[in-house]
């Protein structure tokens, strides 16, 4: 029996259908010039399910995620072999070995069956600091991109509205 959710892998296929809805939106877009245009109808559909997609997606995997959890022991018996031949080239690299040297020693290594020290879980973490990591997952880019978003589409709304005003003479 499958004992991982579907949710996770329909959402990920979601997302990938999404991007499809995006292309199809970009592409309809980039061919129209200025004033009204019959194909701009077209751009109506792929942007509806694209919005119907997305605010799915959203209340799922709000529902879902905090209800995720990390079987600590199981996790720990996994952390073995080929899963820590980077960690054992860092550590190795720390210590002053040159990483060509280190690469080439753990590959080795990893070859003959041995097993690496397991680091413990700060150490994990303290090695992985690159932006969406496990120890830095760039959530304050995040949020001031959000920003961003909202004020941009704050004065297009405005900018929309008064467009309309003008062409309907409702100033």
């Amino acid at each position: 029996h499958k004992r991982n959710p579907d949710l996770f892998e329909l959402t990920r296929a979601r997302a990938a259908a999404l991007e499809g809805d995006l292309a199809a939106v970009l592409s309809i877009k980039a061919k129209l010039t200025s004033g009204y245009h019959r194909d701009f109808q077209f751009l109506k559909e792929p942007l509806m399910r694209g919005l119907r997609r997305t605010r799915e997606m959203l209340v799922m995997m709000t529902a879902a995620v905090p209800k995720l959890v990390v079987q600590r022991e199981y996790s720990a018996g996994l952390l073995r072999g080929d899963i820590l031949a980077t960690d054992e080239v860092m550590r190795r690299v720390e210590a002053g070995v040159s990483f060509r040297t280190a690469y080439r020693a753990v590959a080795a290594e990893l070859k003959r069956g041995v097993a690496f020290p397991i680091p413990s879980a700060a150490e994990l973490r303290r090695r992985r600091k690159s932006v969406g990591g496990l120890g830095a997952l760039g959530l304050a880019v995040v949020r001031s991109r959000a920003r961003q978003s909202a004020r941009w589409a704050h004065r297009e709304r405005a900018r929309f509205a008064h467009s309309i005003g003008a062409l309907t003479g409702a100033r």
